[in-house]
């Protein structure tokens, strides 16, 4: 399954066999040209919509047309996430955010960048713990900007006598 991006606009899957290195650019880049986080704070729920934060090395937002976010849907099936990129995607630190949806409690996820004619010039599975935390999708979350107040120890109860507790994520 293809997804569109947030303007709307579809491409062709580019063909990214197993074979592909880890990171085929010409351009020598630093240590890490690519972070990923998911999720608000690193928590993120079962089905709903995650922010992806991926920042780039200068190097890659420059030689990058296209990021691709790979995962598989609750039914199974693989879903890719694309997302154009113009000079104008990134902030001033490199940073676009794209939002998926994460199928599985124990998902493995590939970020993709493409350059020119669609050729990956980076790609990386992300597994377990580069995840962070998975919450079901019943699992009431509270985001909190700032300090969250003691929002942490409240519980709630239900008509039919079953109580649950809060996951909070602070934002600062």
């Amino acid at each position: 399954m293809l997804v569109s991006s947030w303007e709307g606009a579809c491409a062709a899957q580019a063909d990214t066999s197993a074979s592909e290195p880890i990171l085929s650019s010409k351009t020598e880049v630093n240590d890490s040209p690519v972070q990923v986080s998911f999720g608000l704070a690193g928590v993120w729920k079962l089905g709903q919509l995650c922010p992806v934060r991926v920042q780039l090395a200068a190097e890659l937002q420059a030689a990058a047309t296209v990021i691709e976010i790979q995962t598989v849907d609750g039914d199974g099936v693989d879903a890719i996430y694309r997302q154009p990129l113009t000079a104008d995607s990134f902030s001033r630190s490199g940073v676009v955010w794209i939002p998926i949806r994460i199928g599985r409690q124990q998902p493995s996820i590939e970020v993709r960048l493409l350059g020119n004619d669609a050729q990956p010039i980076y790609r990386r599975l992300y597994e377990g713990g580069d995840l962070g935390r998975g919450l079901p999708s019943s699992q009431p979350l509270i985001v909190a900007l700032g300090s969250s107040m003691g929002v942490e120890s409240l519980s709630r109860s239900s008509a039919d006598g079953s109580s649950a507790t809060f996951s909070t994520v602070r934002l600062e």
